[in-house]
């Protein structure tokens, strides 16, 4: 039995590391599924060397695999996917742990034949909404049971609206905190948080993550909201303060987002400042130095809570510009201190 892992973020990594020391998996039979050109931390490449890697879709043309009334684009779409996964998988029957269930690939993999199950894992604040993973009930199961699927099979599977907790092959949601998948406890199982100790060159008093304020509002808004954020940062008197950027900005077409928000940074904030790399995990780092934590919405507030550090969150000056937040997460409530 092969163990195919979808991950795309550091949480996801470990998480998925922490279910193959658990479970007692062979490293051998798993196989790492890479996207949004995530590269897993080097000093596991030993250990886990079927790695996949592609960016955040799976077709050269980075569009949707279901091509809607082109029936033949989709089957060249699923042929092309099953050419780059097949010589890792041999043929063999595989479980599918999936970061999110409604997306191409999750569908990609839970269509395929040899495909006995899937798991929902744990990834970041959309884990704790109440609208994750997907479900539907009613005359939308009957319809897909008895009429879409035997119609259309793969290419219909693929239009991913279907992968859900009532899918047949579905097996449970695998969290780091008994906080995930509110609405589908009775299907959790909780590893514990999976991070590691890091060691730096320097001791961080706060950590700021960078977040992509360009995917939720305008760019004058960004810019407002980062001179004020970095305002109330410089009144805390840190002796030193590391940043990350979010892995958005890392894909190429956010290079020029990347290079603008580092500039408001080395503008706006004071004392000793030190960027951290994008292969360094922000939850490692505050498991080993419990730094006080600044981002707008991030479950890395849920993890360094229970590692003892203070949480800061910007969300209520975001809200001013975007009701893309509008849906309330209680957890943050609990474990923030919110700036105004």
């Amino acid at each position: 039995m092969k163990h195919v892992f979808g991950a795309s973020s550091h949480l996801v990594f470990y998480l998925c590391k922490r279910i193959i020391e658990v479970d007692s998996i062979n490293p051998d039979d798993c196989i790492f599924f890479f996207t949004r050109n995530y590269h897993c931390p080097e000093q596991y490449n030993d250990l886990f060397q079927n790695q996949i890697h592609t960016e955040y879709n799976v077709t050269p043309q980075q569009g949707r695999v279901f091509r809607g009334i082109h029936f033949l684009q989709t089957r060249r779409n699923i042929r092309e996917f099953d050419r780059m996964v097949d010589p890792y998988i041999q043929g063999e029957d595989f479980l599918w742990y999936s970061q999110v269930c409604n997306n191409d690939i999750c569908s990609l993999f839970v269509s395929k034949k040899n495909c006995k199950g899937y798991f929902v894992l744990e990834d970041g604040l959309s884990s704790y909404r109440k609208d994750n993973p997907q479900s539907f009930t009613d005359w939308k199961y009957l319809l897909f049971k008895f009429v879409l699927k035997p119609f259309w099979k793969r290419c219909f599977e693929v239009k991913n609206h279907f992968v859900t907790t009532d899918h047949p092959k579905f097996k449970g949601c695998i969290g780091a905190t008994k906080y995930s998948f509110p609405l589908h406890q009775q299907y959790l199982r909780c590893v514990g948080l999976p991070f590691e100790t890091v060691d730096l060159d320097f001791t961080p008093d706060a950590v700021i993550s960078i977040d992509p304020l360009f995917l939720w509002t305008n760019e004058n808004a960004a810019v407002d909201i980062q001179k004020r954020v970095y305002a109330y940062v410089n009144k805390q008197n840190y002796k030193c303060v590391a940043y990350k950027f979010h892995p958005h900005f890392f894909a190429k077409v956010n290079t020029r987002f990347r290079n603008a928000y580092k500039k408001i940074i080395e503008e706006n904030l004071e004392g000793n400042v030190v960027e951290l790399p994008a292969d360094i995990c922000l939850e490692n780092v505050m498991k080993t130095y419990t730094s006080d934590f600044y981002t707008s919405i991030s479950a890395v507030c849920i993890y360094a809570h229970e590692y003892g550090s203070k949480c800061y969150s910007y969300l209520p000056i975001l809200k001013e510009s975007t009701h893309y937040f509008d849906q309330p997460i209680p957890l943050l409530d609990k474990f923030c201190i919110f700036i105004h």
